[in-house]
């Protein structure tokens, strides 16, 4: 890898001075650094901005520096391009983070020897409709939710798949996710993990007012279809981060997506390894230890 991007989620101080070293330990390893403009005027470092879809062009593969949430969006502002990413964790969580901001050289170094392997993760693509006309088309990393805009109150939806409905929910709401999302919002809603390889979708109903109401798991190529049935004030959300708001009669149509998101890893770790030490109620952070 000859050209490599750096991506943050927020412009926080401490990102801003990794981003600083990044640039510096890239450069070092006779490589280039990329910066998304705006990234690169707030550094002051103009000179290595790029415009977003220059940016997706050049790039041979991408650093994240923050959490989950950062590679979460970066995941699908890159997912038409298929550009590899390494996250590295300064959040409190980090699943599906790589590396921490101690292994920086190491990595940096790895990367410039092409010495790393490739993990696709599926990832799913949702449609709102209302009145048979399109609403708007998101891609999804982790998961789809549709919930009631106030979360004290519950909403009526009806999911389909393949044509054939599989329930009728009164509910907080409907969680749609991949395998890679079966370990975040699914999982807190009592829903199945399931490893990151396989290709599959989960719905998972949110606190659902009935005694039958389970997560199902179905299969990758099978399009999920869900209707408001009520009155409702609710929203779509796709990874926690954006969405739109539905109403009594729209439809939501999910599906896999084209598109799949590539992890760059490095340490070899299993997901095992992972899902035991990240999900650990007494597991802390480097960031969170000081």
């Amino acid at each position: 890898m000859q050209r490599i991007g750096i991506m943050l989620h927020q412009h926080k101080s401490e990102r801003l001075e990794t981003a600083r070293r990044l640039i510096a330990l890239i450069h070092a390893g006779g490589a280039q650094a990329l910066l998304p403009a705006e990234l690169a005027q707030t550094l002051g470092r103009g000179e290595l901005g790029l415009e977003d879809e220059l940016f997706r062009r050049q790039a041979q593969c991408v650093i994240v520096l923050g959490g989950d949430g950062a590679l979460l969006s970066t995941a699908r502002f890159l997912a038409t391009v298929n550009v590899p990413i390494l996250g590295v964790n300064m959040g409190y969580l980090g699943f599906m983070t790589e590396i921490e901001v101690g292994d920086l050289e190491f990595a940096v170094a790895r990367l410039i020897r092409d010495e790393f392997t490739l993990e696709e993760r599926m990832m799913l693509t949702a449609m709102a409709r209302r009145n048979g006309q399109e609403q708007g088309g998101f891609l999804a990393l982790n998961d789809v939710v549709i919930t009631h805009r106030n979360f004290t109150r519950m909403v009526r939806l009806k999911a389909q798949v393949a044509g054939q409905t599989v329930g009728t929910y009164r509910a907080d709401g409907l969680i749609v996710a991949t395998p890679t999302g079966s370990t975040a919002y699914s999982l807190s809603a009592g829903g199945p993990i399931l490893h990151p390889g396989l290709s599959a979708i989960v719905l998972t109903p949110i606190c659902p007012h009935s005694l039958q109401a389970r997560s199902l798991v179905i299969g990758p190529e099978e399009e999920v279809k869900v209707l408001v049935t009520a009155p409702s004030e609710v929203l779509l959300t796709v990874d926690g981060q954006i969405g739109c708001e539905l109403g009594q009669g729209d439809e939501v149509m999910i599906r896999r997506a084209e598109h799949a998101t590539r992890l760059i890893k490095l340490k070899g770790r299993s997901f095992y390894e992972i899902l035991r030490t990240r999900l650990d109620d007494d597991y802390t952070t480097p960031h969170e230890r000081g």
